[in-house]
């Protein structure tokens, strides 16, 4: 190479450093200034150095609470068209685990046990009242079964909203090819986090059909670096530990259960469809319903099939009631649906 050439490559070098330099100061600026101006819709408690952010509405009295279990990367708004509903009528609980959101990251590693350790915590910090209805979407489902499996007495009642199955890596054969492709692109989107170029709305989510202040507020969020590396931490444990851990856990006898199912994860994955039948065979009191024109984030994102998850929150929360002495719901014996087209 000749002196020019040399000179030239150098320079094309330290102009690419300098741009990636530039685009992650950049990024810890706006960072900084999203921190000081973006308000999150609930409050931020300190736990143990790092704050959480919890988010109460509706009752706060009288139990049973509905706490939310976000999926994998979402943070709470996720919830926006069922926790508002539910609130009418019950007390709701919303928070962010540690690093998704607007909670901070924590160092602790992230096992069952520790992530399970920190939703009681956040329970604890709320103040809501007990018993608690647990609905968890996707990789939340594996966390609400695993608190059902270690507070039976605490837990009314159990929602499975296109919940992960723990036994998902090991018997789909789809979701086996799929997994490198997922740490992959979680990878990439934490570089593309890191350099400042998912800012400004330069970024899809699965969650646009949110109504607009909240979806607005996932892709903030989800356009910051810590998000994707909080992402990354729970696929790695999810891997390697969680999958195990929640392997078998029961629910406590006679927990009401709602198990809603996207339709369309069921056509690209038949070995889904089975996986869920059996999260609906872990409770005689359950019902499953398949959405059949729902993805793995419409299932929530949508306002017509978000609507179905409130009608599996509301069974299962008259079932609890007549649990505790109430009037008997219209259907408590285990039954399965489809949606109507």
């Amino acid at each position: 190479m000749g002196k020019s050439s040399a000179l030239w490559a150098g320079g094309i070098g330290l102009l690419a450093g300098i741009g990636l330099v530039g685009g992650s100061c950049y990024q810890e600026l706006m960072q900084r200034r999203d921190r000081e101006w973006s308000h999150p819709p609930g409050e931020l408690v300190e736990v143990n150095g790092h704050l959480l952010h919890l988010h109460r509405e509706g009752e706060r009295e009288h139990g049973p609470t509905v706490v939310f279990e976000n999926g994998m990367t979402c943070p709470s708004q996720e919830w926006e068209w069922i926790a508002p509903r539910i609130a009418e009528h019950t007390g709701t609980l919303r928070y962010d685990r540690p690093g998704n959101g607007f909670s901070e990251p924590t160092p602790h590693p992230r096992t069952a046990d520790r992530m399970v350790a920190e939703l009681e915590t956040a329970i604890e910090l709320s103040g809501a009242p007990g018993p608690y209805i647990l609905v968890g979407h996707s990789f939340g489902g594996l966390l609400v079964r695993h608190f059902a499996h270690r507070n039976p007495q605490r837990t009314a009642g159990v929602v499975l909203v296109d919940a992960t199955h723990p036994e998902e890596l090991e018997r789909s054969p789809r979701q086996q090819r799929g997994l490198p492709w997922l740490e992959q692109t979680m990878y990439t989107w934490w570089a593309k986090a890191r350099l400042g170029l998912l800012r400004h709305g330069r970024m899809d989510s699965p969650l646009d059909e949110l109504p607009p202040a909240a979806a607005a507020a996932v892709r903030e969020r989800m356009s910051t670096p810590g998000a994707w590396r909080a992402a990354l931490r729970e696929l790695h444990a999810w891997r390697d530990s969680i999958q195990h851990e929640t392997s078998g856990l029961s629910l406590p006898g006679g927990c009401a259960l709602s198990v809603v199912t996207a339709g369309k994860q069921i056509s690209n994955d038949p070995v889904h469809g089975q996986l869920q039948r059996e999260l609906a065979e872990l409770s005689g009191e359950s019902s499953h319903t398949v959405v059949d024109d729902a993805d793995h984030y419409t299932l929530v994102s949508s306002p017509e099939h978000a609507e179905r998850v409130v009608r599996a929150i509301e069974l299962v929360a008259r079932a609890s009631r007549v649990g505790a002495g109430d009037e008997a719901p219209e259907r408590t014996a285990p039954t399965a649906e489809r949606s109507e087209p």
